[in-house]
């Protein structure tokens, strides 16, 4: 290895070194049995970690079998969805159209930018998701 190599090297470990603790400081760790649900109308959620500095907000939410959730938006922020258990049927547009319904099974990922209208159904299971939206309310 030639010298200029071993600088760089030590230069970056020293670099890396000196940021270890301000990303032990970020660390955030929850275990399932650490989350409080609450029930909505039709959904139990839980918020998992929120970021006020940077508008970010995670949360797990549970839709119970045979739900219809109808056409609704989201005022302000963008969502990234991912379908954890489950399979949701999605759709978007003003009107519920089954017609329309795709099927998320788990591990599906899908938006919903502020102000898109989307509606869902769940059938004989539950549906469990993680949304991360950034840029709206809490």
């Amino acid at each position: 290895m030639s010298f200029g190599t071993r600088v760089r090297l030590c230069a970056a470990a020293t670099l890396l070194a000196g940021l270890a603790p301000a990303w032990a400081a970020d660390v955030f760790v929850q275990t399932p049995d650490q989350a409080a649900w609450q029930a909505d109308k039709k959904t139990q959620r839980v918020d998992v970690h929120a970021d006020a500095a940077h508008q970010v907000v995670t949360r797990r939410v549970r839709i119970a079998p045979g739900t219809d959730l109808p056409p609704h938006t989201h005022a302000q922020g963008y969502r990234l969805v991912t379908v954890i258990s489950g399979t949701l049927l999605l759709g978007f547009g003003d009107q519920f159209d089954e017609a329309a319904l795709r099927p998320m099974p788990p591990g599906s990922v899908f938006s919903e930018p502020a102000g898109h209208k989307h509606f869902a159904r769940t059938q004989q299971e539950p549906v469990v998701l993680q949304l991360t939206e950034v840029g709206g309310q809490k």
